[in-house]
């Protein structure tokens, strides 16, 4: 993760009290999301974060309801803000696959999925991307390959053969 930290530099707009967070948001990331990650939106995130906590610790401060101009009570004139800073910081988290479900979403199409892990479909067209008629696959490939011709003959789902690990 060290190395996160030297590949985006935090921009020069960008005010030196929140260079920290930057950082820290850039090592969140990791190094396969790295390349992919905009320093704007980065840079964006971490001033949204920034705002928002300012704004959650005054309304902590004042209360979700505070005095109107009548005296009656309506709601903090704060909360409006910060539930839209909320909605673009988890749009931002989103994007940059910073929340667990982006992460597999944007690692899923980065990484190939295990094997016990890949359906049918998916492992025939794998097979069929993969190999050529000159080529043997791996051994177990060919026993998976044996068992779903095996079950395609008998008209049933084919299950998995064992493997031993």
């Amino acid at each position: 993760m060290e190395t996160s930290k030297l590949i985006i530099a935090p921009p020069d707009d960008l005010p030196k009290r929140l260079h920290q967070r930057f950082r820290e948001t850039v090592s969140a990331l990791g190094p396969l999301l790295i390349g992919s990650a905009s320093v704007e939106a980065i840079a964006r995130l971490t001033r949204l974060r920034d705002e928002a906590s300012q704004m959650q610790a005054i309304v902590d401060a004042e209360g979700l309801q505070v005095k109107g101009r009548d005296g009656g009570m309506v709601k903090h004139r704060l909360l409006s803000p910060l539930n839209k800073a909320r909605t673009e910081i988890r749009r931002l988290e989103s994007e940059l696959a910073l929340s667990p479900a982006a992460r597999r979403r944007v690692l899923g199409k980065l990484l190939p999925p295990p094997p016990e892990a890949e359906g049918e479909q998916a492992f025939l067209m794998r097979m069929l991307l993969t190999y050529d008629v000159t080529d043997t696959p791996p051994p177990e490939d060919m026993a998976r390959l044996e068992a779903i011709a095996a079950a395609k003959r008998k008209g049933k789902p084919a299950k998995r053969p064992r493997t031993r690990h």
